[in-house]
């Protein structure tokens, strides 16, 4: 018998009616195995183990029935060096894990009301997704992945270690999570050389986002948070407004581009730094633009200078520089930072401009503006 690459030279029949109901025989280990259950698969004890090494798991069924559904409470499945899982439908009753590790999982349906975690050098493909995240709890690599739903890095588990998620291929996720507010460990997203689709990104305070190598990435809702890196990179911001601020901590959210990037945002919407609503900003934020790269918007505001919302005192400041780079702002640039232009050309139809514009050895172009009294006016050296 022969599926997805798997020969079977005999057959063999294991049952499975009692594993989960004795403490001393909860353990089931497949080793360099494929498995194919029937139509469907009910794991209904608890405290069942299900260990895959190198192993293929298939609920059958046909590829719009197979079923498996993980009830009961306590119960485990691992996925490790290699292994796969296929099904059409999954649930995950609550208080039961699934663990994907240098591994695949091949899903039209997850129903997820327990756990699935990843790690390792794995894939993902998960047509239509409900319930909890998937969660990345350790350093991650997934390549020509597509997950519908949410994917979080180390923003649930409490005690999360430093974990990087780097994504490879053609990959798509419908909403990522990068890192949490109030943490002291370490989290990255990594994008090298890929081509990648993310219906929403949250990089979180102090998160570190890496996009290099001629990547091309399309972003559909951003709140940026932390550090982000675009290099000879092109990222199209295709949602609703952009927002980049910190208001967790003192440090400055920045997107930087360089050697050639571009970073395109969409035309109906704008990009806002230092705050999401009007008014005062209530976090640091920058975009710095360096060795001929681009960013192009329909409006770019930076709020006036205001307090980091909960750190009781800090300054929160909105700039943007630009070295050797363009700036596109279609429609309107409302100013209430400080924009630094060095070797470089800045287009608006209008500007607001209750801040600094410094103007060295560039070209501002802009077909009106508004510079009240009280600001510091356009500065040209």
């Amino acid at each position: 018998t022969v599926f997805d690459g798997c020969e079977f030279e005999s057959k063999f029949y294991i049952d499975l009616s009692q594993l989960g109901k004795d403490g001393d025989s909860n353990v089931l280990n497949l080793n360099n195995t494929c498995f194919e259950a029937g139509a469907w698969f009910n794991v209904n004890g608890t405290n069942g183990t299900f260990n895959l090494d190198n192993s293929v798991l298939k609920v059958s069924g046909g590829d719009a029935s197979g079923s498996l559904a993980i009830n009961g409470s306590g119960n485990e499945f691992n996925f490790e060096n290699d292994s796969r899982l296929v099904s059409a439908k999954v649930a995950v009753g609550a208080n039961n894990v699934i663990n994907i590790d240098d591994s695949s999982l091949e899903i039209k349906n997850l129903t997820n009301n327990g756990t699935v975690n990843v790690s390792g050098d794995s894939m993902l493909d998960i047509a239509t997704m409900t319930g909890n995240a998937v969660q990345v709890v350790a350093d991650t690599v997934l390549t020509d992945s597509n997950v519908s739903g949410t994917v979080k890095v180390g923003f649930d588990a409490d005690n999360a270690a430093d974990t990087t998620l780097k994504l490879d291929g053609e990959t798509s996720i419908g909403t990522l999570y990068v890192g949490k507010e109030n943490r002291e460990n370490d989290y990255k997203l990594v994008i090298d050389d890929a081509d990648v689709t993310l219906g929403s990104l949250y990089n979180r305070t102090d998160s570190v986002v890496e996009i290099s190598n001629g990547s091309n990435v399309n972003i559909g809702y951003w709140q940026s948070k932390g550090m982000v890196t675009i290099d000879g990179s092109i990222v199209n911001h295709t949602g609703a407004n952009m927002y980049v601020y910190n208001n967790d901590s003192t440090s400055v959210a920045t997107i930087t581009l360089k050697n050639g990037s571009t970073l395109t945002s969409n035309a109906n919407y704008a990009i806002y730094l230092g705050n999401s609503e009007n008014g005062p900003a209530k976090g640091s934020a920058a975009i710095i633009l360096e060795s001929g790269s681009t960013l192009d918007t329909k409006n770019l505001t930076l709020h006036d200078a205001g307090e980091v919302e909960e750190v009781a005192g800090a300054t929160a400041s909105t700039r943007v520089e630009a070295t050797d780079s363009t700036i596109k702002v279609s429609n309107k640039l409302t100013n209430g930072g400080e924009i630094e232009l060095n070797n470089s050309t800045l287009t608006t139809d209008s500007i607001v401009n209750s801040g600094k514009i410094s103007v060295a050895d560039s070209t501002l172009i802009s077909n009106a503006v508004n510079n009240p009294g009280s600001a510091d006016g356009i500065w040209v050296s």
